[in-house]
């Protein structure tokens, strides 16, 4: 029963820390419903990334490979907001 628990607080706290995230943001004026597609499309940029850094050489410093994994992750999301924005963004 315990190791239950356990996973489920494991599982369940990233989830939790997204929905707080989501709760300031709607408190200040903004909707964002996709946030877990967020989460998950971060996950695997960051998973690229660290594949293609990793691959071949030498290990990197954890906190280096992380915060890069960030950056990059962040880049394409902005490129995919821009992307749907230029689409969708004249609908009446």
């Amino acid at each position: 029963m315990v190791h239950i628990l356990q996973d489920t607080f494991l599982y369940a706290m990233p989830l939790m820390i997204v929905a707080l995230g989501g709760v300031f943001a709607e408190r200040s004026g903004i909707i964002n419903l996709a946030l877990e597609g967020e989460m998950i499309f971060g996950a695997f940029i960051g998973a690229i990334v660290g594949y293609s850094i990793l691959s071949g050489a030498e290990p990197m410093n954890p906190q280096l490979m992380f915060i890069i994994c960030m950056l990059v992750s962040a880049a394409s999301k902005r490129r995919c907001v821009q992307l749907a924005l230029v689409v969708f963004g004249n609908q009446p």
